[in-house]
């Protein structure tokens, strides 16, 4: 992997032969401001998954070292509950290659899963769906639906009947959880955006073609947004960009 630019005052002594702790430098945040960031892989024509309807299939190995990375930088993983459907989401756990750093960092447990769902109903064999993960919803959920899930997860309704991502994000913060990461899919995201509650987005360009079966990265959303790069990494084929929101 290696490093197309960068701000001048990035320190890294080989940018064409990058280490995993260069890769720590060039993701890492100032850990006294709380951020919101997402990461997400999409093709050649801005879709979050293959042909398969999964983003796994768009993925590659500097992919996956970036999606741990970055993991490992979080205190919190959010992710909506269709994702969590579709990939047959499991407990994060950190990649060994990061657990070093991740223990520096007095981070001595996984990140906590979040996730948000209108409906509540999921599936006894989605592995995600049990301590300690967190699933927050709204006040339109299912009243049985809330008491039967209340039995596998820890289960939080916010007021209202639209699910405020500010207030999700305070939440997580009351509880220490500050460096918090999103990974989709495309309506989470455009959520995140719509409500300005995103700071950055790391984005993975696979080299695929997948046309319209899947949807875009922000699944028809009327929505403008602005970034600045922080830094743009390529590898073989893949090309991996931080934005910053201007």
């Amino acid at each position: 992997m290696y490093l197309l630019t960068a701000p001048e005052t990035t320190a890294i002594d080989s940018p064409l032969e990058l280490t995993l702790e260069d890769l720590v430098r060039l993701y890492a945040v100032d850990e006294t401001v709380p951020c919101v960031r997402a990461n997400l892989v999409t093709s050649l024509d801005g879709r979050v998954s293959g042909a398969d309807g999964l983003s796994a299939s768009l993925s590659t190995t500097s992919d996956r070292t970036i999606f741990h990375l970055l993991r490992s930088l979080s205190d919190a993983i959010v992710v909506g509950a269709g994702t969590v459907r579709a990939e047959n989401y499991r407990l994060p756990v950190v990649d060994e290659r990061f657990a070093h750093m991740r223990a520096e960092q007095g981070r001595e447990n996984p990140p906590v899963l979040v996730v948000v769902s209108h409906s509540c109903a999921f599936e006894q064999n989605i592995l995600a769906i049990q301590s300690p993960t967190i699933v927050i919803t709204d006040s339109t959920a299912d009243r049985n639906a809330v008491q039967a899930l209340s039995q596998r997860v820890e289960v939080i309704q916010l007021p209202g009947q639209e699910i405020s991502l500010h207030q999700v994000v305070d939440l997580l913060r009351e509880r220490g959880l500050n460096q918090i990461l999103t990974e989709g899919g495309a309506q989470l995201l455009a959520q995140c955006l719509k409500q300005q509650v995103l700071d950055e987005l790391c984005l993975t360009l696979s080299p695929t073609l997948v046309g319209s079966i899947s949807p875009s990265l922000i699944s028809g959303q009327d929505l403008e947004s602005t970034f600045e790069i922080s830094h743009v990494l390529a590898d073989a084929d893949t090309v991996m960009v931080r934005y910053l929101l201007s």
